[in-house]
């Protein structure tokens, strides 16, 4: 089912978040209730901007949900100065973090442990960046490979990519930037009485329509403007010249 542009927009996004409100309460993974409810995660694969974007969005609109942060991202660093900040800032909304895990990294775990030790080693390092506590993760890019690791819980933490929040729950994705499947607004619309999974990647989201490689050329494109300013702020604040570049 492919989306038109125009529905991948800030705007429509608040309209999906309310629509999910009026049938649902939004929980986090920790939720023991029996109210119908709504689990609403993000796996920030590509911008820490967006996701700082539509977590305002949801805070304004009186919701939390979970959020997956990358350590090993190709596209930002949650440890720079300026990403630390838009994370902290998602915090201080009263969002939740989670690790968002690429396993590529770690061609050596075979076994429940071993992925616990490796989810655990980089959980700590968010944790101690930014003074909270990791308790969920996600598999970044899930395989063949990440799928045989599928127990809800794996140690001490709760395996948010396990088949049970796609069996337990009615499931819902914007992978990719368009709808591969149903699409979330019209599976909220037909669970209304059901419990619900959301995923979404913040990056999809933004305040105009593009299309989906515009939407991620728009990230890359911000993060390059981002660093070279950086750079150029650099050599200004500290009255050194900047040889070549034209204002």
């Amino acid at each position: 089912m492919i989306a038109s542009n125009e529905e991948f927009t800030e705007i429509n996004y608040r309209a999906i978040v309310k629509q999910a409100m009026n049938t649902h309460l939004f929980v986090g993974y920790e939720f023991k209730g029996t109210e119908c409810h709504v689990i609403w995660r993000h796996d920030v694969d590509f911008s820490l901007n967006r996701a700082l974007a539509l977590a305002k969005i949801e805070s304004e609109l009186g919701v939390t949900s979970t959020w997956f942060i990358l350590l090993r991202s190709e596209y930002y660093n949650p440890l720079e100065v300026g990403a630390s900040r838009v994370i902290e800032k998602i915090i201080d909304l009263g969002h939740t973090i989670g690790l968002h895990l690429d396993l590529s990294a770690y061609p050596d775990v075979a076994t429940s442990s071993e992925l616990e030790a490796a989810v655990s080693f980089e959980s700590g390092v968010l944790e101690n960046a930014f003074d909270i506590s990791i308790s969920e993760f996600s598999f970044h890019n899930p395989n063949s490979r990440s799928e045989t690791f599928n127990d809800v819980n794996v140690g001490r933490y709760l395996n948010a990519s396990a088949s049970y929040f796609r069996s337990a729950y009615v499931y819902a994705s914007d992978s990719n930037g368009y709808w591969r499947f149903n699409s979330i607004p019209e599976t909220i619309r037909e669970a209304e009485e059901r419990n619900l999974c959301i995923l979404t990647h913040p990056v999809w989201w933004v305040p105009a329509p593009l299309s989906p490689f515009e939407r991620i050329k728009r990230a890359i494109n911000g993060r390059a403007r981002y660093t070279e300013n950086h750079y150029v702020d650099l050599l200004d604040d500290n009255n050194r010249k900047n040889i070549g570049f034209e204002t």
